[in-house]
């Protein structure tokens, strides 16, 4: 039951952080929203245009892949034929498509494709499902090592957590990535996470900070392990 937890947060930020599943084609096709004039001085029409820009490049890399399909017999990899240029020509009309319907010029939207922003609370979310697996894979490696390693041992108990902390955040960061990019293919219904994306998955961009974090997470969760101990054994 409790399983179900991390997948029903995923579907729920779904709502404001998926790509819009009503408007994807792979005909090189822009399908107009209800809203028209956007006013870029208020954030949130300024997120409504960066929703678009995003969308327009998932419509690009999806009809790319399927004139590959048609062309080669199986889709992806859209991106080589013409050497891009088939999927650039798609993306100038959908990017120009998009300043006429929102009386936006065409360099502001060329600039939100270039800037690539993504939902925060989407990547947040994310990685905090991530963090608490990564605690509790990391609560049972402590118990193991607090077993191993009883508390009263001095500094075999001290220096085990540090070594060990170091190849359970390597992989941990590996994981992650993974995790990043399955969470990218939900989120944009596609499982091509194609490099002509504007925006690149968080989990690449910030590999050092990650995995600082991993070994610092680690070596607290192993803390609190030996606390308890501590506590459990009258130790003062």
């Amino acid at each position: 039951m409790t399983g179900l937890i991390p997948v029903s947060v995923l579907l729920l930020l779904c709502v404001v952080g998926c790509v819009d599943r009503a408007r994807i084609n792979t005909r090189c096709e822009w399908s107009p929203d209800a809203v028209a004039l956007l006013d870029l001085r208020d954030r949130q029409q300024e997120r409504h245009l960066d929703n678009d820009v995003e969308l327009a490049t998932e419509l690009a890399v999806r009809y790319a892949d399927s004139m590959h399909e048609q062309l080669f017999g199986y889709e992806g990899h859209g991106g080589l034929i013409e050497g891009g240029r088939l999927r650039d020509r798609c993306m100038a009309t959908l990017l120009s498509a998009i300043s006429t319907a929102h009386k936006v010029p065409l360099n502001r939207v060329i600039e939100g494709r270039t800037r690539g922003r993504r939902p925060l609370a989407w990547d947040a979310s994310a990685m905090l499902l991530f963090a608490v697996f990564y605690v509790c894979v990391s609560w049972v490696i402590a118990r193991r090592i607090s077993r191993r390693f009883p508390v009263d041992e001095g500094w075999p108990a001290l220096a085990a957590p540090v070594i060990a902390s170091f190849g359970i955040s390597a992989a941990g960061s590996q994981l992650g990535g993974l995790w990043g990019n399955v969470a990218e293919m939900i989120r944009v219904g596609n499982d091509h996470l194609s490099g002509y994306r504007a925006s690149s998955n968080p989990w690449e961009e910030h590999l050092v900070e990650i995995y600082v974090a991993g070994v610092i997470l680690f070596l607290v969760t192993v803390g609190l392990r030996y606390q308890l101990d501590r506590r459990r054994f009258g130790c003062v």
